[in-house]
């Protein structure tokens, strides 16, 4: 018999677990479930936990609330939450605390149906919980760890299903449901599917089969006919969902000219999603004795665990974010758990005496519980006593300044404002926060780093462990008074607005002084030219410091241009020039006598940080 594993006939009932079996995975499943309570995180932090959140209030895939294809059953099983009174963000979270609850007890029970050791089964389930991204991304308000929670029980009540029609029959609805929460579930519960089929099949259970396919199908496409739905219609969801594909596939996936090469993504995707590295050489060593030794033994049991979570492993490695590897990695997770598991076993096969060998597995499963708990611990404790940097700035923007204030938020901040900020007046840049710009109102930046403005306040985590396990974004943001303004000088009359905007007009000449930049800066200009009073297709000319950076004929009233200059230590010079103007009462058209060339309706200067 081979270790870890008891006889493999997935028809026959296993034997009943002992009292002191059932115990040991009741207390393990409560300290696991109580460990998710206390480090819990306090605060969203990602940018796709804010897009979940924003999809509580308006579920919108075309908008990214979320993003396609919507995850319905996810967003549905929070909002239950939020109609209960909890915020957003901890409606989202509630659900990742139950599916945390359910983490021993779900990789438990797959184990178990693959028929390995009742030892291999709990080592795999404990050693899944403490995976440092399944424990921290745990604790957050993604949909990855509730995903592959219903998963494993999907694969688990399917195998089991080989033997028992109720048992097929709650498996397929379950995939169903977990399909409801990512698509990528029916690939992973695609083998168990057809072994479990395969069985009932053989058993001329029809009808049943009719049922475990019809049943699920009408889930799955009811789910996400509800997401095309509150997002406007089919044809409007479906052309989201296709752009969508189309990022990944350009940018993502390694179609991409600049994603790394997929030899150099091994690593990342299949050895250290994580960066730690005592545990991932543990992990890979363990992993790889298992699968040798099931291609060489033909163990059916790992073999089919392989088989389950494999081809997503490889679509992950071929098409989503090398950057995200932590996180995506989760799908798969279950691999990295029960892979050393059954490796455990086997080393510890190799020793004489039946006492001998489970001292031995338990001492190395312990060993790898508690060196993965030590390490995780500060990363899991950061999240749970502290505010992450972007949601500080947002909530000391709320503290601090009134509301109706003018926001500047960086790109990566957007979705922060439109969650939090939404009684403040943001502008939701895609570029840097203006070091410049046009109004004199006086008004505020969001950034994604940090900023050196005098007064600024910046907020930031240590890049410590958690750098190693999360995703390298978010761990700085700021809130800074943007404090240099643009010098308009010759050639410009003065400031006008409506209220909600404002703009300055010019005659045939103007110029304009920018802050210096250590970096590279980028201008950008949004010109108004009254062509229908000017006649003709004027000739705009762009000086910067001096040199013709630009020239072009206008022949439409509206245009933007963009200029990138390189970083300097001396004040900038722009100049302005029109070769036509307008002068309304000259022309008998309206009371305005000054000659206007131009309407600058936005003029911006940041920085550029390539």
């Amino acid at each position: 018999m081979a270790a870890g594993i008891v006889s493999f006939d997935l028809a026959t009932p296993l034997s009943p677990l002992s009292k002191r079996e059932r115990l040991l995975v009741a207390a393990s499943t409560i300290v696991v479930t109580l460990s998710r309570i206390f480090f819990r995180a306090r605060s969203p932090w990602d940018w796709d936990e804010i897009l979940f959140a924003l999809a509580l209030d308006d579920f919108d895939v075309p908008n990214h609330h979320p993003h396609p294809p919507g995850f319905p059953l996810f967003v549905g099983a929070a909002k239950i939450f939020v109609t209960a009174g909890l915020s957003h963000f901890h409606a989202l979270q509630l659900v990742n605390l139950i599916a945390g609850a359910l983490l021993i007890p779900a990789m438990f029970l797959f184990c178990r149906e693959l028929r390995m050791k009742f030892a291999v089964a709990v080592s795999a389930a404990l050693l899944f919980a403490v995976l440092p991204n399944v424990w921290f991304f745990g604790e957050t308000a993604f949909s990855d760890v509730p995903s592959v929670v219903l998963a494993l029980l999907a694969c688990g009540l399917l195998l089991r299903g080989c033997r028992s029609g109720h048992a097929y029959l709650g498996g397929a609805v379950l995939l169903a449901v977990a399909a409801g929460f990512r698509p990528q579930n029916l690939v992973i519960g695609l083998l168990p599917a057809v072994i479990a089929t395969w069985h009932q099949l053989r058993a001329r259970a029809f009808s049943r089969v009719a049922l475990a396919i019809l049943a699920p199908a009408a889930i799955v496409v009811a789910s996400y006919w509800a997401a095309a739905h509150a997002s406007g219609g089919w044809k409007i969801y479906r052309e989201a969902v296709i752009a969508h594909q189309e990022y990944i596939r350009t940018v993502d996936s390694f179609r991409s000219p600049t994603r790394p090469p997929l030899q150099n993504l091994v690593d990342d995707f299949f050895v250290r999603p994580f960066r730690a590295p005592l545990i991932n050489t543990g992990v890979a060593i363990l992993a790889l004795i298992s699968a040798a030794g099931a291609l060489l033994r033909r163990r059916w049991p790992v073999l089919i665990a392989i088989g389950t979570f494999g081809p997503f492993a490889i679509a992950a490695w071929l098409v989503l974010d090398h950057m995200s590897a932590s996180r995506f990695s989760i799908g798969y997770a279950p691999l990295f758990a029960l892979l050393p598991a059954d490796g455990i076993a086997m080393i510890a096969s190799r020793l004489r005496t039946e006492r001998s060998r489970v001292i031995a597995q338990t001492v190395l499963t312990l060993g790898g519980i508690a060196t993965m708990t030590a390490w995780t611990l500060p990363a899991v404790n950061r999240a749970r006593a502290e505010l992450s940097p972007p949601f500080a700035a947002v909530s000391w923007i709320r503290a601090n300044l009134p509301t109706g204030s003018l926001i500047y938020a960086d790109s990566g901040m957007g979705p922060y404002s439109e969650l939090f900020l939404r009684d403040y007046r943001v502008r939701w840049l895609g570029g840097g926060i203006p070091f410049a710009r046009l109004e004199s109102e006086p008004a505020w930046g969001l950034g994604e780093t940090t900023s050196q403005v005098p007064h600024a306040r910046n907020f930031a985590w240590p890049r410590t462990r958690l750098w190693n396990v999360a995703r390298q974004r978010y761990f700085e943001s700021s809130v800074a008074p943007i404090v240099a303004q643009v010098s308009f000088l010759d050639g410009w009359y003065g400031e006008e607005s409506d209220g909600r905007s404002s703009w300055r007009w010019m005659g045939t000449r103007s110029e304009t002084l920018f802050p210096a930049l250590s970096v590279k800066g980028r201008l950008t200009i949004r010109l108004f030219i009254p062509i229908h009073a000017i006649g003709g297709a004027p000739q705009v000319t762009v000086s910067w410091n001096g040199r013709i950076v630009d020239r072009f004929a206008v022949t439409e009233p509206y245009t933007e241009k963009t200029y990138d200059r390189p970083a300097g230590t001396e004040t900038n010079r722009l100049v302005l020039e029109t070769d036509r103007v307008a002068n309304q009462a000259r022309q008998g058209i309206g009371p305005d006598d000054r000659d206007l060339g131009m309407r600058i309706d936005r003029l911006e200067w940041v920085a550029v940080r390539d």
